[in-house]
């Protein structure tokens, strides 16, 4: 069972974990969006995934102090992303892709709802997609009132939209413990399967603040937009969550 603790006073430690697999068109600029936050992360972990661009030397490139660099044979997102996690020294994880950009408050704004609930282990906020056109459209979310913090079930928020992604959630580590980690066997889908865990366990607080962009990708599963309701029918007939307490 986990404690409950008194954040009032305590700072926030974020460690963000990037995993990177041949991003070296969009890498400067996902890492200088962490770097520029209003409220500095603890440490940035990157893991090259056996990358075969450039996407090595524009990072070393960057020689910041806060920055962690691994490198590793590609094995996949998922195993890049539990190594990450695994070398991370603070109690929060912010999960970030390599080609995706977080808006300058968004670690603040994490911070806060952190603060403002305690006992809770999983933290998210709403994205903007980039279509083909480089247009940003606001994503559209199953939850009636998108004007104040809550507290969501994953999956009755998640019909329209899912309400996690791989660059807007911040999960307490004690999480991995009760969890586990993104399952490297599956070869398409990982976050899906790990959110729908997650969901199993931990209900999710949301911010309803467009704080991250998912720009384009064609190879990206996520941009197709799937609805959780069209991944897992079951889970529509109870629609209950179990605390990870």
């Amino acid at each position: 069972m986990f404690c409950i603790l008194n954040f009032k006073h305590k700072m926030i430690n974020f460690s963000v974990v990037i995993p990177v697999y041949n991003k070296a068109n969009e890498i400067a600029s996902t890492l200088k969006s962490v770097l520029e936050q209003s409220y500095s992360a603890a440490e940035i972990i990157l893991i090259n995934d056996g990358s075969t661009d450039e996407s090595e030397k524009i990072i070393l490139d960057f020689n910041h102090p806060k920055i962690k660099y691994f490198r590793q044979e590609n094995q996949g997102a998922a195993a890049a992303r539990n190594f990450g996690i695994q070398q991370a020294s603070n109690e929060y994880i912010a999960l970030l892709d390599a080609d995706d950009l977080w808006d300058k408050d968004y670690l603040n704004s994490m911070a806060s709802i952190i603060k403002e609930h305690p006992s809770e282990h999983v933290f998210a906020c709403a994205i903007n997609l980039e279509n083909k056109k480089k247009d940003i459209v606001p994503s559209n979310y199953s939850i009636e009132n998108m004007e104040e913090i809550s507290i969501q079930n994953y999956f009755e928020a998640s019909y329209k939209q899912t309400l996690i992604s791989s660059s807007s959630v911040v999960i307490h580590k004690d999480v991995f413990k009760k969890v586990g980690y993104f399952d490297t066997k599956i070869l398409s889908g990982q976050d899906t399967d790990y959110w729908i865990r997650l969901g199993i366990h931990c209900p999710v607080v949301f911010l309803p603040e467009y704080l991250v962009t998912y720009r384009y990708s064609p190879t990206s599963l996520f941009r197709s937009g799937v609805a959780i309701e069209d991944k897992l029918n079951p889970f529509r007939l109870t629609g209950e969550t179990r605390s990870i307490n």
